[in-house]
């Protein structure tokens, strides 16, 4: 297909987002995240789609690569648009760091919609769609209009939820939040609390309980012959150090 006047050939299953991605065309992005797939919420990386004797703006994250296209990543339809989305993420979340970047970028003015509120999530669902890769599930998002938001059911605290902090990991914005203690922390957003699996061998925390639980059950019933605890009673440089320790066993054996 042809980028802004170039040809360029995209693999199978690729999207155009992907495609001028790997071809050098930057689209700027909010919403989109490789591991989690295709969302189409953020509006900003669209494209102007030129396929026969007509032109339209669609979203490159979602547009699946094909040979006949001839996509536009910085007409002025295109500029204008996304100029506009920028402006509206700024009247709902204010000077964010990562869209006053974007904002700078692209010359997007920060001042054109009044400031509806103040609230740090730009609704791209990254969150949402992680909890539900996790297997969790507690994260949706409720409401309607300007009252949408994301929130666990009820806004209460949601006794599935691991602590895995998978939706922290993937938020562009850093709206969710932790709070670090001793013996464990809290994601502010939720409002959930979390203790710390101690590890076996050196004492220290490295994972929420309550997910080394769920993992180790879930390996116990998914993995034949599995009877080790390693996984989920040891943190990462002490399982290391053991695995370390049993090949140079099997080593010196040989």
């Amino acid at each position: 297909m042809i980028i802004n006047g170039q040809e360029v050939e995209s693999c199978p299953g690729e999207t155009v987002l992907e495609t001028a991605r790997r071809c050098g065309f930057e689209i700027p992005t909010l919403c989109y995240h490789k591991g989690l797939g295709a969302y189409g919420g953020c509006r900003l990386c669209l494209v102007e789609v030129e396929e026969g004797d007509r032109s339209l703006l669609a979203a490159s994250c979602t547009l699946p690569a094909r040979p006949s296209l001839k996509i536009l990543t910085e007409s002025q339809p295109v500029q204008r648009a996304r100029l506009h989305v920028l402006a509206l993420l700024l009247a709902r979340c204010g000077p964010l760091p990562v869209l006053q970047e974007l904002a700078e970028r692209y010359g997007a003015d920060q001042h054109i919609y009044p400031r509806l509120q103040e609230d740090d999530c730009i609704l791209c669902g990254r969150c949402v769609r992680a909890c539900e890769i996790v297997g969790a599930k507690v994260l949706s998002f409720t409401w309607r209009g300007s009252g949408r938001k994301v929130s666990t059911p009820f806004g209460r605290f949601s006794e599935e939820c691991l602590g895995c902090q998978a939706c922290v990991n993937v938020c562009p914005t850093g709206a969710i939040g932790v709070h670090e203690e001793r013996d464990g922390f809290t994601l502010i957003r939720w409002k959930t609390e979390h203790q710390y699996a101690m590890c076996r061998f050196c004492g220290r925390p490295f994972v929420a309980y309550r997910f080394a639980e769920n993992f180790g059950k879930f390996l116990k019933a998914h993995v034949r012959g599995f009877r080790g605890t390693d996984h989920f009673e040891l943190c990462s440089s002490c399982r290391r150090s053991l695995q370390a320790g049993k090949m140079s066993e099997v080593t010196i054996k040989r």
